[in-house]
């Protein structure tokens, strides 16, 4: 047996050397570093998980619970008819099965219209490789509205349409365009594919409601969206909160008061033109009254 040339510890007993205890003490630390790196990963993945399966099953469960609940020998004719629908290439309307439709949005105001213009020719580039066609009919949007906007005019002509069985597929540029707002978005796209039998296809975004677990895919992209607008939001005011601090204009003053362009501010914007930064300043007009007033 090998004798180590120990020195003893001050209660009799071996000491290791200073370096040895050094890389055990460092080894075990750095091992628990990672289990706890490693299951705090598998506790988030766990809960995203569990999230996910939960929008799913709440989406799904708001979506049957619109559809009127039929007996038995009316669930048989539904079935019939649906099966009918699908092996007969023209619809109750006498349209071809291959009828699709699109659907486009842009925000505001300041920005360029030719947006929608430019989602309507993706949509149909892609109808177009799935052998569908897209009248001009159905060619629903909604220009210079909010997309955290439920009630929109163009939406609900799109899905009246879908409804009444106009169309069987509808084609979105972006999952962001049908709305921006997830509590929005995955109720609108339930019925659209668990209640009318509608095929939603998004161009950019790769989701498709004919393939599996489309749903997962869905759901993730409108939580993206959502959290776009909540970023937006929150640097939107904070960038307001800097100008009022900078004594600048944010579009309002008091009465007595108005705004002027400071010189040499003038910044490159998204839209179609450039404003410069403004400053509040007196509006002397106002101001006799403002100075009557306290007198």
């Amino acid at each position: 047996m090998a004798i180590h040339n120990w020195p003893l510890s001050g209660e009799g007993g071996i000491q290791k050397p200073v370096s040895a205890q050094r890389v055990g003490i460092n080894r075990v630390a750095a091992q628990r570093v990672v289990l706890t790196a490693l299951a705090v990963f598998l506790l988030i993945m766990v809960i995203c998980g569990r999230l996910g399966l939960l929008g799913n099953s709440f989406s799904t469960l708001s979506a049957h619970l619109q559809q009127p609940a039929l007996p038995s020998r009316g669930r048989q004719v539904a079935a019939s008819s649906a099966r009918s629908r699908r092996s007969d290439p023209r619809d109750g309307f006498g349209l071809p099965s291959n009828i699709a439709a699109s659907y486009a949005r842009y925000s505001s105001a300041l920005q360029d219209a030719s947006s929608i213009d430019q989602q309507r020719r993706k949509c149909r580039e892609r109808a177009e490789q799935d052998g569908n066609t897209i009248l001009s009919e159905f060619v629903f949007g909604d220009e210079a509205i909010s997309g955290t906007k439920r009630e929109r005019d163009g939406l609900n002509a799109m899905l009246e349409a879908a409804k009444s069985g106009r169309f069987g597929t509808l084609y979105l540029e972006s999952l962001s365009r049908l709305a921006r707002e997830s509590v929005i978005t995955m109720p609108i796209l339930k019925d659209l594919v668990a209640n009318h039998q509608v095929r939603v296809v998004v161009c950019s975004e790769g989701i498709d409601s004919a393939q599996e677990n489309w749903e997962l895919v869905a759901n993730s992209m409108a939580w993206v969206s959502e959290l776009y607008v909540k970023n937006l939001r929150a640097a939107v005011l904070r960038g307001q909160e800097e100008a009022v601090l900078n004594d600048r204009s944010v579009g309002d003053w008091c009465f007595g008061y108005t705004s002027e362009p400071v010189p040499g501010t003038v910044v490159k914007r998204r839209g179609r033109d450039t404003k410069p930064q403004r400053r509040v300043v007196i509006h002397e007009a106002h101001a006799q009254w403002v100075r009557q007033v306290f007198e």
